[in-house]
């Protein structure tokens, strides 16, 4: 006989309840057995079309019940619900054995306390879950990984304020990265322009010093900053050059500064 349905009573001897490859796909109502004082302490579901079991069968299963194994692995349970922990086996005192493997679990930010529950639930030093190993996500991005090996981490699940606070952090590291590349690349081609003036212009005044009689109407195409202009000069004193021609300098350096400005 196929159950499709379990059964609402059970004879007051009745210890194991046996319903393998049944076609019952909810589990939904009170059962008068499963009232305390019970005898049945075992109940094997294994491999069925169960999807979906009622709160309030949760709490007559888990709460009201001495069973003490319960088997409902390769089943047709997609979702496991935190009300699971919350109402049913949390509460449960008797509860020793649990099968849960070969159902198409979708693994999802939503089933995070179940991977903590598989892996840290046990009763008297041993697991609850006996097939934890076979707890395996199907389809999406997990798909054919064992439940209890994946993380918070991992799968990339963060409360609503942790991600804002990861996107303003990584938005503000980027803006320096960016801050500096741009300071770097300024940096860069102001040191360029320097050598640039320096190798035109610089062996002019100094490599010759007998041409220097010229320099009253020589210009330059450069733009300088009046830092270049403290840094020559001196260079220029210290390589003996009168002060005279040092002054044709200046009155050259300061006709490129204004014609750059």
């Amino acid at each position: 006989m196929k159950y499709t349905k379990l059964p609402k009573t059970a004879p007051s001897f009745t210890n194991w309840m046996d319903i393998e490859h049944n076609g019952i796909t909810r589990l939904c109502g009170k059962y008068d057995y499963m009232k305390r004082p019970s005898n049945i302490t075992h109940i094997n579901l294994y491999s069925g079309q169960i999807d979906f079991i009622c709160e309030e069968t949760l709490n007559e299963i888990f709460y009201n019940s001495e069973v003490r194994f319960l088997n409902l692995a390769k089943n047709k349970f997609k979702v496991i619900s935190r009300k699971f922990n919350e109402t049913g086996w949390e509460k449960s005192n008797y509860l020793q054995k649990l099968w849960l493997g070969g159902n198409p679990v979708q693994c999802d930010c939503n089933m995070l306390w179940l991977i903590s529950w598989l892996n840290n639930t046990r009763v008297s030093g041993q697991r609850l879950v006996q097939d934890y190993q076979d707890v395996i996500c199907t389809g999406g991005e997990w798909d054919g990984i064992p439940v209890y090996k994946l993380n918070q981490v991992k799968m990339g699940c963060y409360p609503d304020k942790v991600a804002t606070w990861i996107i303003v952090v990584s938005s503000a590291i980027g803006g320096l990265i960016l801050i500096t590349v741009i300071i770097v690349i300024t940096v860069y081609q102001h040191w360029i322009l320097v050598r640039w003036w320096m190798y035109k212009h610089f062996d002019k005044l100094i490599g010759n010093p007998d041409k220097m009689e010229d320099l009253t109407g020589m210009e330059y195409d450069a733009f300088l900053s009046y830092r270049l202009t403290i840094t020559i000069v001196p260079i220029l004193w210290a390589s003996g050059i009168n002060q005279s021609i040092n002054q044709s300098i200046n009155q050259s350096i300061n006709q490129s500064i204004n014609h750059g400005i």
